[in-house]
């Protein structure tokens, strides 16, 4: 059991310094993350970032890693573009996918279209080592702590002579990773620092241990008394090495109280010191504004410009303002879903894990897992910086798991759920800039395929190709990823009313999703109706009879996936068109009239609603993806409280899903979880909770597919939202909010505060024996909305600045 002396109560507690260096910043709960362990692999190490840079503290001793990464570090292949004769290839396949030929149809496509390839891999800057050389025997006591309202990952080491702590933060005003050491240990700090990259290629399914060796290293070397590491991404594919990845300067710079610094080869020492900070940042030669063209000079020499700034400031101060910078997004919206026994705070998380998985009660695991997901996009996703990726900003490998790539037929966007309703608008701006990067390239996608407008193919990477990258058609062979990212857009002009960003870029980019949609369609021979394709249902594949054999198949036409986000891409545009009253552009009069005709994905006669036009069997019926009901959720073309039929076929889908396996990767159950909240479903939508969190989800909180994959934490930290407000409707012209409509029997009392509604409009609530006691609403930029409540509704205006009581 760890213990806590009094006499060290100054070292263990200065977290509080920190926490109290605002007096403007109203007080946070404890929200913390814990072990007893070094962590045994990288998915249970614990996280911190300011957006484009990240780190991960392990915990170990005598020989601390720290995995350092930046967002650019990407392994290059050659460019990549779309066959001159794509269009062609179309042709023939949807001619084939005519005559019901689909197996030929997958044949063509896959010669035709698809590279082989998949998207470079992110790849870490490498690892810092911190090496206690402190004399005196025995193991010490360990506690690892992930503070999430500071963003502070500590080690706390007890030995029979005292505590050495480490603080690992990342700040964003500094620009810097800080490890901080302080103690009380007789004789001070002795700490050496060694900075190396491995350069062998890692296997992706690798569990590494925190002191692993690895033979080939690239070391930093001692430059004025800094730790350089200079390096380059590079890949192996297929036999060849492709040597032109981005190229990186890391630098780490040591600062002590008392005690003394000294170096040797390829590493620093401190002996006798009080404290040893460690600062290290990245400058790298990526071109943001052209990703296919390096910066060619002048990159190499921000590293030590960042740290020199740095050098003003005294250490306490730069940890004040990094915890400041942190808690201003992480307190704007605060969870409480009841109290916790003392007895089991005391425990670890992975314990509280373990027995809340058996059924046990732990509102305060259900708030920590709930703010975890808001702390992993603060710490990955910063205004300015690239999207998180499949693992966030955090990869140990070289070949990481998927590349660490950016998917974007589900993966990217699930990153991205709970950015508006949890209050940080801002950190959802990223996603949006990437969509507007990956234009020139998904243009030229579009111009080879024969269309109007852009399109990506399903994963894409730093460099923002959009030609399909992937070796089977069931992977690569879906087309209107792009378009997914785009409706994002309009979710945060919904949220934010921000009429500067939806008149300029999202417009734009909304114009250019439509061209393609439009161009992307053809007459069905049968009904005449507008259908979509040839394309895939995302991952998905299904099985038919041909001349009495049983084949399977990825591509058709009309698959409900393409038709959902088409009707949502056109009706999302149709409503910024009257926004901006532009309803009289030729674009807008020619979608509308599309929109009349849009073949709308029927039900089966099974009463589940359709995945593909015509009834087929799926070889997998407990697929992870549940493309076909994008369109109830996040979507908003199908509205259950409205809907009854259309809801009840949804309802069939996920139960045969799950019936048959469905839901077994993190992400998957996340999802779920989120359409049974956007079902009305609560007791369902935590049913499923559970299992995410119970068979999905590390002892370190990161959810895991396996291996971890950080999408399943914002989507599960989506749908605890979804089951608190929902605002997707609309009555009149005006919002509809629900609030508690799908609050499970177990939650009977609780609070939040700061949850966001579309319209502008922000809340604050609290129930008592499942009955809400009070509620309140207030909006920057004003307006009205209707607020629902059980069978009551609420007709409300609001001026800019004004806040309400609801009832």
């Amino acid at each position: 059991m760890f213990r806590r002396s009094s006499e060290y109560l100054p070292i263990l507690f200065s977290l509080a310094v920190y926490a109290n260096c605002s007096t403007a910043q109203p007080e946070l709960e404890p929200c913390l993350i814990t072990d007893d362990k070094p962590a045994a692999s990288w998915e249970l190490a614990y996280p911190v970032g300011n957006g484009r840079l990240g780190a991960m503290s392990f915990g170990d001793y005598p020989r601390e890693r720290i995995l350092l990464n930046e967002e650019s570090i990407w392994a290059k292949v050659d460019p990549q573009g779309m066959p001159e004769d794509s269009a062609d290839v179309i042709a023939k396949v949807s001619e084939l996918v005519r005559q019901r030929r689909y197996q030929e149809a997958d044949l063509v496509f896959k010669q035709g279209i698809l590279s082989g390839h998949r998207p470079s891999s992110y790849q870490p800057v490498g690892n810092l080592w911190v090496t206690d050389l402190s004399p005196g025997d025995g193991e010490p006591v360990v506690r690892r702590e992930l503070h999430l309202n500071e963003g502070i990952a500590r080690t706390i080491l007890e030995f029979r002579d005292g505590v050495v702590t480490r603080d690992l933060l990342a700040s964003a005003g500094s620009d810097l990773i800080v490890v901080h050491l302080s103690g009380n240990r007789p004789g001070g700090l002795h700490m050496r620092f060694e900075l190396n990259r491995p350069l062998a290629i890692e296997s992706e399914q690798q569990k590494e241990s925190p002191s692993r060796k690895v033979e080939e290293l690239l070391s930093a070397r001692v430059v004025d008394s800094d730790l350089l590491l200079e390096g380059q991404a590079e890949v192996v594919l297929e036999g060849r090495s492709y040597s032109e990845g981005t190229r990186f300067l890391g630098r780490a710079r040591i600062r002590h109280e008392q005690g003394e610094l000294t170096s040797g080869n390829g590493f620093l020492e401190v002996r006798g010191a009080r404290t040893v900070t460690a600062l290290m940042t990245v400058s790298t030669d990526y071109n943001r504004d052209s990703p296919l063209r390096r910066i060619e000079s002048g990159w190499q020499s921000r590293a030590e410009e960042i740290l020199d700034r740095a050098g003003g400031l005294a250490i306490e101060d730069l940890i004040q303002k990094s915890v400041a910078g942190h808690r201003s997004y992480m307190q704007r919206c605060r969870l409480n879903l009841g109290e916790t026994p003392p007895e089991v705070k005391k425990m670890t998380t992975g314990q509280r894990r373990e027995r809340y998985s058996r059924g046990e009660a732990d509102p305060d695991l259900l708030e920590a897992y709930f703010q975890f997901g808001r702390y992993l996009l603060v710490a990955s996703s910063r205004p300015g910086s690239l999207p998180a990726n499949l693992q966030g900003k955090w990869n140990p490998f070289l070949e990481a798991p998927w590349k660490s790539d950016y998917h974007l037929n589900i993966n990217i966007q699930m990153n991205y759920w709970p950015a508006e309703v949890t209050n940080l608008s801002e950190l959802h701006r990223p996603l949006l800039d990437f969509a507007e990067m990956l234009v020139p390239a998904g243009k030229e996608m579009a111009e080879k395929l024969g269309c109007r407008g852009v399109c990506t193919g399903h994963a894409t990477d730093a460099w923002a190709q959009a030609r399909i990258m992937s070796s089977e058609v069931f992977w690569g062979g879906s087309l209107l990823c792009w378009q997914w990212v785009v409706t994002h857009g309009m979710e945060h002009y919904r949220f934010t009313q921000d009429r500067v960003f939806l008149e300029g870029t999202l417009w734009d980019l909304q114009s250019l999703a439509v061209e393609f949609c439009l161009s992307w369609l053809q007459r069905d021979s049968e009904t005449g109706q507008w259908i979509a394709g040839p394309s895939a249902s995302p991952e998905n594949r299904f099985s038919y009879e041909s001349d009495g054999e049983r084949r399977i198949a990825a591509i058709n036409v009309g698959n409900s996936f393409d038709q959902f986000l088409i009707r949502q891409v056109i009706t999302d545009f149709l409503e910024a068109a009257a926004v901006l009253d532009r309803q009289d552009v030729p674009l807008v009069k020619e979608a509308k009239g599309v929109l009349e005709e849009l073949y709308m994905p029927g039900i089966d006669s099974k009463g589940r609603l359709m995945e593909w036009r015509r009834e087929y069997e799926e070889p997998e019926p407990g697929h992870r993806h549940i493309s076909h009901v994008l369109g109830v959720y996040p979507g908003n073309q199908i509205l259950p409280f409205q809907d009854a039929t259309l809801k009840e076929a949804v309802e069939k889908s996920l139960e045969y899903r799950l019936e048959h396996g469905g839901g077994h990767t993190g992400w998957s159950r996340s999802w779920i979880t989120g359409l049974y909240a956007r079902l009305g479903r609560g007791n369902v939508a935590y049913d499923n909770l559970r299992q995410l969190i119970s068979k999905s989800t590390l002892d370190s909180l990161f959810d895991s597919h396996p291996p971890l994959q950080i999408d399943g934490n914002f989507g599960g930290c989506a749908a605890i939202a979804e089951m608190l407000v929902q605002s997707h409707e609309t009555t009149g012209d005006s919002p509809l909010i629900r609030l508690l409509p799908a609050l499970p029997d177990d939650w009977t009392a609780g609070s939040v505060d700061g949850i966001r509604a579309r319209g502008g409009f922000e809340l604050d609530f609290a129930w008592e024996n499942g009955k809400i006691t009070k509620a309140l609403i207030r909006s920057e930029s004003g307006g009205r909305c209707v607020v629902q409540y059980l069978d009551g509704r609420y007709p409300l205006e609001l001026e800019p600045g004004e806040e309400q009581s609801i009832f």
